[in-house]
């Protein structure tokens, strides 16, 4: 006998799982709808994302012409060298100042704090009738030295002294109007970047520390000519000066002491050129080198020199002269100098009477200005008043 109720309950199962089985195929359909759906959205996405890219390629490379993509090699980019910009290095917190003096008495020497030019320590008091490239610090040997005039033997004597204070002592001297036609004139003084050394009048190395000293062949100078000024590079073993001389037919190959009398008849006064040398102290058997100018009319002439620049081979120089806005107001204008290239790499014109010296980083200057001591850096050119009543002064 059939079971009526159980074969009902059995049909329906049947009746009920077909549709189980259609809902289960709409959400998959579903499913794969939306996913297509997606699929186009995000391939439109990236064709708009694509093209704004390519757009602004386009414009970087018709706004920016330093930048050369080859077709070839699209992936690589070529670049124009550029010159670093200064960095902002901190100030040494220590200078040395000659005050102002007179006929009637001497100018003080002394350690000043630039922050607050406040003295710390007197050194001496001297009379010294150059006020530039007279001064100079060791700090690796903790000594000051500067030029001074000994007035009893009318000679020109380099001192040193400790820094901290203490006893002088006079390195070298020469007669006021120097000791040869290629002097340096006043003594010079020239210490090297990490302050161990110290070349002096042109013709020595001197080891502050030992005394020891190394002598300097002179440059291949012409007949009449001058220094123009001179300082250690960077590295600490080439040598740089200036050659200013008048125009002449002399030739520059010639020994100095064995020019032919007819050569310095036909050297005349007037013109000057101008040439800048390096010497090599590591190898000091190829001489002295010729170094490039720097792009100005004058060359190197006209251009005092201050030390060591901030990028290799490189001086600062400063050049003077006077507004175009104001033809009484005096100018200065401060440059790094490449000395086998000729590329001037910092360029900045500022008020004052004449520029004293720079730190061992290339970039803080120390400049006078009515009597005022004032600093500035190549990073940033806003000029600090340091003290007032100072003719010289080095850190």
């Amino acid at each position: 006998m059939i079971d009526l109720e159980a074969r009902a309950h059995t049909l329906n199962q049947e009746a009920v799982t077909p549709r189980l089985a259609v809902d289960v195929v709409l959400e998959r359909a579903r499913r794969i709808r939306k996913r297509r759906r997606l699929g186009v959205v995000a391939f439109c996405c990236s064709l708009i994302v694509g093209g704004a890219v390519a757009v602004a390629l386009r414009s970087s490379r018709a706004s920016n012409p330093a930048v050369v993509v080859s077709p070839s090699t699209a992936s690589r980019r070529v670049t124009k060298p550029t010159v670093p910009a200064p960095a902002l290095v901190t100030a040494p917190d220590r200078a040395i100042v000659h005050e102002l003096g007179g006929s009637a008495r001497p100018g003080r020497v002394e350690v000043v704090d630039t922050t607050t030019g406040r003295t710390l320590r007197v050194l001496g008091a001297d009379y010294d009738p150059y006020l530039q490239n007279g001064f100079a610090i060791a700090r690796s040997s903790g000594l000051a030295l500067w030029t001074r005039l000994n007035q009893p033997a009318q000679t020109l004597e380099l001192v040193e002294v400790p820094i901290a204070g203490g006893a002088e002592h006079v390195l070298g001297s020469t007669n006021p109007l120097g000791s040869g036609p290629v002097s340096p004139g006043p003594l010079l003084t020239a210490v090297s970047p990490d302050g161990k050394q110290l070349w002096m009048n042109g013709d020595k190395i001197v080891d502050l520390a030992t005394g020891h000293q190394v002598n300097v062949p002179q440059p291949p100078f012409v007949v009449g000519a001058r220094w123009g000024g001179a300082t250690w590079l960077p590295d600490g073993h080439h040598l740089f000066v200036i050659e200013l001389q008048a125009l002449s037919n002399c030739d520059r190959s010639s020994p100095l002491g064995r020019v032919p009398s007819a050569c310095e008849t036909t050297t005349t006064a007037g013109t000057r050129g101008s040439h800048g040398w390096t010497y090599d102290l590591n190898d000091p058997t190829a001489g002295w080198h010729g170094a490039a100018s720097p792009p100005r009319t004058e060359g190197w002439s006209d251009l005092q020199i201050l030390g060591p620049g901030r990028l290799p081979s490189t001086v600062v120089a400063v050049a003077t002269g006077s507004s175009s806005k104001n033809a009484g107001e005096p100018r200065m204008t401060i440059m790094t100098v490449d000395v086998n290239s000729g590329l001037i790499a910092d360029e900045v014109t500022t008020s004052g009477d004449s520029v004293l010296a720079v730190d061992a980083s290339g970039t803080n200057i120390l400049f006078a200005e009515s009597g005022h001591l004032e600093r500035l850096s190549l990073a940033d050119r806003r000029p600090v008043i340091v003290r007032q009543g100072v003719a010289e002064a080095a850190w």
